[in-house]
């Protein structure tokens, strides 16, 4: 009996410890909700869910909600450089994506596609993320794509639904909300989140799961919630160690100890935090990522600090650091101050704008962007035009409506009284002169 349990023992210590040495993990999480066309309900949700969960698994967080091709692009050129050098970097995209021609592109809000050869210049490229992740030579890349979907667009249907199989690098693993092809739910049985995030919540924070066996446990939930119908699809080769988004460390704790700060004699550090957050930092000129952010080993003395935000004022402070010490900044971004009008002749000409689900009124609020006009009254030539809306200054448009040049075909009143349109010239009314 001694013999066996002996045995039972040396087989269960390897199972409880983990590695305890702490890596820097970096997440960019991107949910998008807001499309003209086939909105999403629990995308925002599901983004906030899974950055409250990563967090808690010791992530550094870039958060995007309802971003645009501009911010999205930013954000994975700064999530690029915070993973260079080392350690482990997790995108995740909940809402719409769509194939063209075997290439996936994540849609922005503000997309305006009316043909498929449109969908690359409005859209971001899913491989452009891949590659960010492979040029930083990190250790391990995680893409996490609940993005099967169908094609938002209206005025286009590409031949292929869902998303396509996308080759990953070595120490990539890409895991998508479905198999190549297919369309994912929008809705887990509880309608807080989607389907596939839904399961991935309740797996991520088990401690002592290996990443690879968690997302087979995530596959086989989601393929039995949907009746067989979901079955989640990954691609990769992972090399080197194990990854544990929750760590189980022999003495029976999870929590993952984060290093402070180091500071030599001679330097010291500076937290900066925004209101809003996920603001861009800079000291003396340099950029050092996002808000909040810890920065360490700054000589002693006064520093420029520079944070700016795309739609928000830009704020420049001096403040001291001395050595040895952590030194807190906070700052409370403004909005950048926008006004326009629009003037319309004739006045009571019809306003609408094609690219929002909002109707025209006066002193509609409108962010910066581009928005689509069409301007039209009953005998004026209906006027189109996409306008630029710019942050910080007085944005003015005047559109006077052209006359018909002719008019033909009759129309009938409230009377029901019916009228033909005649070109404007000389004519007689009445009969001729020469009828008996």
């Amino acid at each position: 009996m001694k013999k066996s349990l002996i045995a039972i023992i040396i087989l269960l210590v390897p199972v409880i410890v983990m590695a305890t040495v702490s890596e820097k993990r970096v997440a960019l999480i991107i949910g998008n909700a807001d499309y003209k066309s086939m909105p999403l309900q629990n995308t925002l949700n599901d983004a906030r869910a899974i950055e409250k969960a990563l967090r808690a698994c010791d992530f550094e967080i870039i958060r995007e909600l309802d971003a645009r091709r501009s911010s999205m692009r930013k954000s994975i050129r700064q999530f690029g450089d915070k993973i260079k050098g080392g350690g482990v970097g997790l995108f995740y995209y909940a809402g719409h994506a769509l194939q063209v021609r075997g290439e996936n592109y994540l849609v922005p809000i503000g997309a305006s596609v009316f043909s498929e050869d449109e969908v690359m210049d409005e859209c971001l490229r899913a491989s452009s993320v891949v590659r960010k992740m492979e040029s930083a030579g990190n250790r391990l890349n995680i893409l996490i794509l609940d993005a099967c979907r169908n094609n938002p667009f209206r005025s286009f249907r590409s031949t292929a639904q869902g998303l396509a199989e996308m080759k990953a690098p070595a120490g990539t693993l890409i895991q998508y909300a479905t198999e190549a092809g297919s369309v994912a739910r929008d809705q887990d049985e509880n309608r807080k989140n989607g389907l596939y995030t839904s399961k991935l919540l309740n797996r991520i924070l088990t401690p002592g799961l290996e990443v690879q066996k968690m997302f087979r446990f995530v596959r086989g939930d989601v393929y039995k919630a949907s009746n067989e119908e979901q079955l989640p699809w990954e691609s990769g080769a992972l090399i080197g160690g194990d990854f544990y988004f929750k760590p189980l460390y022999a003495d029976g704790s999870t929590t993952i100890i984060k290093p402070k700060p180091q500071m030599h004699p001679q330097t010291g550090a500076l937290r900066v935090k925004t209101s809003p957050s996920s603001a861009e930092v800079y000291i003396n000129n340099t950029y050092k990522g996002q808000s909040p952010q810890e920065i360490s080993g700054l000589n002693s003395g006064e520093v420029r600090v520079r944070v700016q935000k795309e739609d928000y004022k830009t704020v420049f402070q001096n403040t001291r650091i001395t050595s040895g010490k952590l030194s807190i900044l906070s700052i409370i971004l403004d909005p950048e101050k926008t006004t326009g009008s629009l003037h319309v002749k004739p006045e009571d000409a019809r306003i609408r704008i094609l690219n929002i689900r909002e109707r025209f009124y006066q002193g509609i609020n409108l962010a910066p962007g581009k928005y689509h006009l069409e301007i039209s009254k009953e005998g004026y030539e209906t006027h189109s035009e996409w306008v630029q809306i710019t942050a910080g200054i007085n944005n003015e448009f005047k559109i006077d409506l052209k006359k018909n040049s002719h008019l033909a075909g009759t129309f009938t009143n409230r009377l029901g009284m019916t009228f033909v349109r005649i070109k404007a010239d000389r004519f007689m009314m009445g009969s001729p002169s020469n009828e008996p």
